[in-house]
């Protein structure tokens, strides 16, 4: 009478036990509960609770800058120039405006971005004036702190950087895309 038993146990749970690792049933056969994997398991478990109470907990301040400005070649307005207002990160940039000069030269960029940390915004102009190559001569303008609004801020800060002369010759670099 015992071996039917024994064949009505296997028909029902074969080859299963108790695992003294991690306490549930388990096949000996499965590699699931060793030691190492009951750890990481526990371990996976205690990041997704980290990562639940961080994530309601990490306040990212809302960020914005506005720059405006004036560009002309020689004593011509600067019209159709390309620019982005950027926040410098690792890795890649953050894109936060993109414009262009209207026909008199004036422009207006202004954005935005939620970081927990300052950002680090750069106002990048793509320009040809006075020069004859393929490729546009790019400027990069670091915006100062100062001029960053955060979140709630009463008074909306501007830059305005006046009239720029492109014809000028400062640190820049080429740029062929």
């Amino acid at each position: 009478m015992a071996a039917p038993k024994k064949q009505h146990h296997q028909q029902f749970w074969p080859s299963r036990c108790w695992c003294p690792v991690c306490w549930s049933i388990c096949c000996h056969c499965s590699i699931q509960c060793t030691p190492f994997n009951v750890v990481a398991k526990m371990l996976l478990h205690f990041i997704g609770i980290l990562f639940c109470i961080f994530s309601t907990t990490v306040h990212c301040d809302l960020q914005r800058v506005i720059v405006k400005g004036k560009l002309m070649c020689g004593d011509k307005p600067a019209a159709n120039i390309a620019l982005k207002l950027v926040d410098i990160d690792i890795g890649s940039d953050d894109v936060l405006d993109k414009k262009n000069t209207d026909k008199e030269g004036n422009f207006i960029v202004d954005g935005k971005t939620s970081e927990m940390t300052n950002i680090d915004p750069v106002l990048k102009i793509y320009h040809d004036c006075v020069d004859y190559l393929p490729c546009q001569r790019r400027w990069k303008i670091k915006i100062p702190k100062q001029y960053i609004n955060h979140e709630g801020s009463k008074n909306l800060k501007i830059m305005d950087l006046g009239t720029w002369n492109l014809e000028a010759h400062l640190k820049e670099d080429i740029n062929c895309f």
